[in-house]
Order: structure tokens, then sequence, then C-alpha cells
């Protein structure tokens, strides 16, 4: 093992690492057991604690480092210092004697600080001078590199954090690319169609697929896509069209040609163009550019489905399809009394060619079905919440209800969801008119929509879907959930009811391709979007089903009807199967009548529709043939069933509310006379009841409500305190009604006009005595609020 070197101490000098690395700036080479025999590199320096290598300033080339057999003998001999260096008589002068000295003070150390520094100096200047009287090219007091030097100077120089500018280069450096070759041969697109009725083919009756059932052919992956070169053989064409359908293909060894080449041929006008084999046993591009021509239906984008060429199975092979007549059948004529004149299995169908386009008019194939995303239980579940109405005012709050500006937790994301969604549609919708389908934005398009009906529909529904789904052996846990998930409302299913509505019209809008291709790629999320009104009209069943209705029904004489008929019901007289009340509303027919004719049915048996007072006093009667019967067949009619999109549905159902208003204010009348009366054998007629209605405590807490809000008038915005109004006292007749889109972009002074000809009580003088107390507080309101 070799021994460490030691260090001859005249090439200990100043320390040569730089700040940060030396903070002492030690300009002289001290060991710290104060020997200088014996010193190896790895001695420190008592001032700057750094390793004696660090101090290492050779006069030579080479550092002078002898083994210590070397320091024995050279020992005894007097060793020259160079100038400024430390020796014995300089290193014992410098440091005073402590123990002798009586008073210690800091001038010892300031007095060996200026020393060592006059020292540094000297000694750097006895180095310069020997360095330019050497030979030598490097400078041995050079300051060594650092890397950090360069990195605090590029900080320094770009002290204003800009970026650097690029440096312009010359033209001359610019790499030129040589001169391209010719292209390589660019292949032709084909789309290829399994046609799965090889047996009318054998029988010379095989039509060109339809709109619907090429969009059957797409959904069960039986039209692929290949690529074709140009100087491609026949056997080339034949390999790759038998690659691409492998899987549906018999088996090389039962058939040798294991499919046949279809053409289109356009028989004659007004006739559908038939498929027949294309004869020819040297295939090239051309000839299935040519077979292509009139193969594709229209509808379909020409991107979608380019040079569209017909495949089918050998001759004997079974159908794929199924076929419902024989090839041989002639289809009967649904036309009494006319003969059928066409061909066996002629359908008028249509195409992209010219010829094909005349008869655009002929209906196509009735055994196939046109794939759609909307389920008829959707119009049924937006019927069925159209008239469901939560409390009025803010005393009372519901876990079903979510009214306008307080949004359930489930349901706060659908209103922009179904923004996002029918803005995604309308762009794919654009692209495909356009024909843009295979550009790189389309598919972008469709990955966003489809992560819409993913993400933010279906995963957001889930539990609900769940729930609907085990909802006949629910557990108490499960009746829980319901309560804190179900929610109607402005801000609850109307906002879901909303969103999917929004997505079914531009879906539809889009067209077959959008449809087709959802079914296929993401056959799970069609299918969900699909259900998922099923299931919330489950839901909504169970709800009203076991909720009392008077709760969730109209509240401008409905919900007032059923509660005054639950409540005091029994005192009324039972009503009579062959009374004449029963009699004059059997004759009405709410599916036939008109408004008009609605009105002198109900006129005829109630006697008035408004004046509580002149109500006949057999139509106060109990029962199915009396007032509960009549809610049952006629109100709940009108509110459930009843379509909203008539025309006159606004009229009848503010007749209804208006004659519901008035038989609440005749019962209560009723009630109190007979409460009054002394006699039992007296009877009471509608016309010895006091007309003057009484006040509920329903009706003391809305006029509450109307004075506290006209309070806040004038501590709120115009635009909250109009949607606060419409919001909390909407009007009892809809014709009346005011709605927000009428008044956007009006000036606020005649937003004012128009809430006042709706809540002026000169407006309501027909109304109840509870609504124009309301209206005058209400119009002082407005007058204060628009100022």
């Amino acid at each position: 093992m070799s021994s460490i070197p030691t260090l001859d101490p005249s090439t200990l000098l100043g320390c040569r690492n730089a700040p940060p690395k030396c903070q002492n700036i030690c300009g002289m080479f001290f060991p710290e057991n104060g020997q200088y025999e014996g010193l190896t590199p790895l001695t420190k320096c008592v001032v700057c604690d750094c390793f004696a290598a660090s101090h290492i300033h050779p006069i030579s080339s080479t550092p002078n480092i002898k083994t210590p057999a070397q320091t024995t003998e050279e020992s005894s001999k007097p060793k020259p210092f160079p100038s400024g260096s430390a020796t014995a008589e300089t290193i014992s002068s410098s440091r005073p004697n402590i123990k002798n000295s009586t008073n210690f003070s800091a001038s010892p150390f300031r007095d060996h600080v200026k020393q060592r520094d006059q020292r540094r100096d000297e000694g750097s200047a006895d180095t310069k001078v020997t360095s330019e009287s050497t030979a030598e090219p490097q400078n041995p007091c050079k300051r060594r590199f650092e890397p950090a030097d360069a990195e605090r100077k590029e900080k320094f120089e770009n002290i204003t954090g800009r970026p650097k500018k690029k440096k312009k280069t010359s033209a001359s450096a610019t790499f030129k690319t040589p001169a391209p070759g010719p292209p390589p041969a660019k292949p032709t697109e084909f789309h290829i169609g399994l046609y799965g009725k090889p047996s009318f083919v054998d029988h010379g009756t095989a039509k060109r697929p339809s709109l619907s059932e090429w969009q059957i052919l797409w959904t069960a992956d039986r039209i692929r896509k290949i690529f074709i070169l140009p100087d491609a053989t026949h056997a080339d064409i034949m390999g790759a069209i038998e690659v691409a359908f492998v899987d549906f293909l018999p088996p090389v060894a039962e058939h040798t040609i294991r499919f046949r080449i279809l053409q289109s041929i356009v028989v004659g006008r007004g006739q559908s163009a038939i498929l027949k084999l294309l004869e020819s046993d040297s295939l090239t591009v051309n000839n299935l550019l040519v077979a292509s021509l009139t193969t594709r239906p229209k509808g379909v984008p020409i991107k979608l489905a380019s040079n569209l060429v017909y495949i089918t199975l050998p001759a004997g092979a079974a159908d794929i399809d199924e076929v419902v007549k024989s090839p041989n059948e002639p289809i009967k004529s649904k036309q009494k009394g006319k003969k059928n004149c066409r061909k066996p299995m002629e359908v008028s169908d249509d195409s992209n060619s010219e010829e094909s386009d005349q008869d655009s008019g002929k209906e196509e194939s009735n055994d196939t079905q046109v794939l759609t995303l909307q389920p008829p239980e959707f119009n049924m579940l937006k019927r069925l919440i159209y008239n469901m109405h939560g409390p009025k005012g803010t005393d009372i709050k519901y876990d079903w209800w979510s009214p306008a500006l307080k949004s359930h937790w489930i349901y706060i994301g659908f209103g922009s969801t179904g923004t996002r969604a029918a803005k995604w549609l309308e762009k794919m919708e654009d692209m495909i008119n356009h024909s843009k389908t295979s550009d790189p934005a389309y598919q972008d398009a469709f990955t966003h929509m489809v992560e819409i009906l993913q993400d933010n529909i279906l995963s957001d529904c889930e539990m609900l879907v769940n729930l609907a789904s085990t909802i006949s052996v629910w557990t108490p846990t499960d009746y829980d959930t319901f309560t804190t998930t179900f929610a109607l409302g402005p801000s609850g299913m109307d906002l879901l009811v909303t969103c999917l509505e929004k997505v079914y019209s531009k879906a539809e809008a889009a067209g077959p391709f959008f449809l087709t291709q959802l079914a296929k790629d993401f056959p799970n999320v069609y299918k969900g979007i699909c259900e998922l009104p099923n299931a919330l009209l489950g839901l909504v069943e169970y709800f009203r089903k076991n909720t009392l209705r008077e709760l969730w029904d109209p509240k401008n004489g409905f919900s007032e009807l059923l509660a005054i008929l639950r409540n005091s019901g029994e005192k009324l007289p039972l009503g009579s199967l062959t009374s004449l009340f029963r009699h004059d509303l059997s004759s009405i027919d709410l599916r036939g009548f008109s408004y008009h004719d609605i009105r002198e049915g109900l006129q005829q048996a109630f006697g008035h529709l408004s004046n509580s007072s002149r109500i006949n006093i057999s139509a106060l009667s109990r029962g199915t043939s009396g007032l509960h019967g009549f809610y049952s067949e006629f109100v709940e009619h009108v509110l459930d069933k009843m379509s909203n999109g008539h025309q006159q549905y606004n009229k009848i159902y503010n007749l209804f509310a208006t004659l519901c208003q008035a038989l609440v204010r005749a019962i209560e009348a009723f009630l109190q006379n007979r409460s009054r009366s002394t006699s039992p054998n007296i009877p009471l007629s509608a016309s010895t009841a006091s007309p003057t209605p009484t006040t509920t405590h329903s009706s003391h807490s809305r006029i509450a409500a109307a004075t506290k809000f006209a309070d806040r008038a004038l501590h709120l915005t115009w635009a909250t305190f109009v949607h606060e109004l419409m919001r909390d006292f909407p009007h009892p007749l809809l014709s009346k009604r005011v709605q927000a889109n009428t008044l956007q972009g009006l000036p606020r002074r005649k937003q004012a006009i128009k809430l006042l000809k709706a809540y002026h009580p000169d407006q309501n003088v027909n109304a109840t005595p509870e609504w124009r107390e309301i209206t005058l507080i209400l119009a002082q309101a407005i007058g204060a609020a628009h100022v």
C-alpha cells in the first residue's frame, strides 16, 4: 500500500477557493495542528478550514511533492522561504504569547488581520513578477473556472427578464432541401359493404340498399374501408377485400370463391336500382370506381361512404339478413280496388345519382327502422311535470321542490350541459351537411359530445337510474336516498328535462349519420340516453302516487280545492248519480269540445264560473258524483293529460282555475252558514250564504309575504326585483303572466308598464279578494322600485 505524500510548506500560500466556497479569503496556510512537518494534501487550514491541496501554489509546473524519506533527509537543511511566505519567525511573531499577556483585548486580532492582508498583497505582487519573468504561458495565480460564474453573469446581463432576441441567420446559412423526386402513388379509398341476401342475387331480385338498410349495415360493421393502389392487380384487390371481411366469409375449404362483387345498375326511370354480379377476371381500380357510381344512398355524405362497392357471399350460401318474404313473392298493394303492377320485391328508393334523384318522393322499405334517440316516454315525462308546482312563498319548504336560484346539488350542472351539448351538435350538423365528417374537427366534436353524454348526463343521473331499477324492493336507506336526490322545480327536474330536450332535438337535426355512429361506436351511451327518460318517469310516478296531490298541484285554485275537499269534504252532502249536476257534467267532452263548448257545459252544470254566490247548491256535493268526481275526471285531465301545445289550452286552463277558486269560496261560505244555522231542518242554499269569503291562514301568509317583499324593494336592484316578483308572485291566470323573455331589451320604464298591466288592482277587479289585496301591495312596490 503506497504512503500518503507530504507537501512542501513553501508551496502553500493563499487559498485558491473563491467565494462562496471560501468565505475568509485566506492569504496564507496555517495548519490546524501548528506543525509544518509532514503536511499532507488533506491537512486543514485553521483560518479558512480548507484543505492544504487548495493552498498549493507551485513555483514550477508540477507541485513539489516529496515522500516521507526525502523529507527526513532534508529536514536538517535550512529551507528557503519565498518573499511574503510564512517562516518560523513570522509565524511566532505574528501570534502574540497570550499566556504571558496580562490584559487581553481585540487589538492583537486586528493586528493579525492587517498583517495577513499585507502579506497577501505582497505575495500576489511577487507572484505576478515571478510569473511574468518565467516563460510559462499559464498564470498559476489565475482564478480557476467556476460554472456558477457564467450563470450569474447571464442573470446580471438580463436583469430585466426579457427574452433574448434570436439571431438572424444569413441566407447562405439556411439549409436548402434537395429537390423532391416524383411523389409516390396515392392509394384510392373504397368502402366495401357486405350485402346479406345472396339468394336475392341468385334470383336477380336484389335491390340496392336504402338509407335505413344502409344504417343497419353500418351499425353491424358490415361497411369497411380499404385502400387500393392504382396499379393493383386482380389478386391484390381480391386479397384486400378478403382480409377486410375474413370474419364474415365462409372457410376456404367449402368455397373456392369466398365472395362475389356486385355493381349497381339503374334499370329505368321510376324504378329502383338493382344489384348484379360484376363478372370480370381482371379487376382494376377503374372497374371498382365504375361499380360504385350509383351505390351510395341519398342522404349519406360522400366522405362517409366514398366509392361504395357491395359484395355478397358465394352462390348457395345462407342469407345473413332475415328475409320476411320469398324473393319471388310479389308485394301486395295496400290500396283497395287496384292491382299491383310492379315487379316482385320492387321498392322505391333514393340514391345520389341523377336518375334516382327524381324518385326521392318514393317511400323506403318498411322492414327496417330508422334510429332515433328520443324515446316516447320523454314526452310523457315532460307532460307529467308540466303542472307540478311547489309551495308558494318562502315560509313553507319541501325537500322535493327546488325553486329558482336554489339549485339542487344533482341538477345544478344540467343547465350548462344542455347548452354545451346543443353547440357541439350544431357544429357537427354543419360539418355533416358540408361533407366534412372525415375532418379531424368532426372527430374532435364527436368525442366531446360523447364525453358530455357519458360524464355530464349519465354519470350524474346514475343514482336516479339505480333507484328506478330497484323501486319495487326499496329499503329504508333507498327511500332516504330518494328523498335527498329527487327534486322537482325550476332548479330540479326541469333542468334535466330541458337538457335532454336540447340533446334530443339537436341530435335528430344532426341526422342519421351521428345517431348511427353513436350507436355503433358507443352502444352503452346510446342505450343509456334512450332509457334515461323511462327511469325518470318511474320516479315521478312513484312520487305522485305517494304524495298528496294538493301539495304539488298548481296553487291558483286547484290545490286549494283539493285541500278543502280533503279537510271538510265530509260535511258536504253526498252527490247522486241521477242528479241534474251529474247529468250536465256527463255531457261535456274535453277531448272533442272547443273552449266555448266546454265553458257553456260548465256554466250549465255549476250555474256560474267565477261568482261563488251564484253557484248551484246542488253542485256543492261530495263523492264520485260530486266535486271529488269532477276533480278526478275533468280537472286532472286538464292538468295531466290534455295537450299543453293545444292552441286553446291556456284558455281552458284559466277557465278551470277560475272555477276552482270560486268553488273554494262557495264551499267556505256553505260551511260557515251551516255552522251558524240553529235548525238542521232548514235547507241551505247558495243564495242564503254570505257572499263575502273568509280569509284563511294561507291568504294571511301570502299577504304578509307580499308586504315583506315590498319593504325590500328599495334595497334590491331592478333585475333582482323583477326576478323575485315573477318567481314568488306569478299571476293566477296564465294569460296574464309576464314572461321573462318579453322584458328583455326593454328600458326599465317600459318593463314597469308591462308589470303594472298584470299586477295593477284595476286589471284584477274580478280576482279573489286576497289577490286584489296582494296586487295593491305589489303595484306600489313596482312604482317605487323602477324609479
